[in-house]
């Protein structure tokens, strides 16, 4: 499984209820988890996503209402 953390950059205190979403190095969609604020989704802004991804690269998009949308590059390779 692969876990996230969402934290406010200005308070740094956990988003609880946002939208993550995952996509290949395509842009093909490969999964999302919605903040519900129970384990896994987004309780103490965590977010875990069950499952497995491939080796290569990802783009994970953080969406929230009041906030920028935000986006990061993740690399998954054999070891991670």
């Amino acid at each position: 499984p692969l876990t996230i953390r969402v934290l406010d950059s200005m308070q740094q205190v956990p988003v609880t209820n946002a939208l993550i979403t995952l996509s290949d190095a395509s842009g093909k969609f490969s999964g999302s988890v919605k903040g519900t604020n129970t384990s896994g989704k987004g309780e103490n802004g965590t977010y875990t996503f069950s499952k497995a991804l491939s080796t290569g690269l990802y783009t994970v998009r953080v969406t929230f209402p009041g906030y920028a949308d935000a986006e990061s590059g993740l690399s998954v390779g054999i070891n991670n």
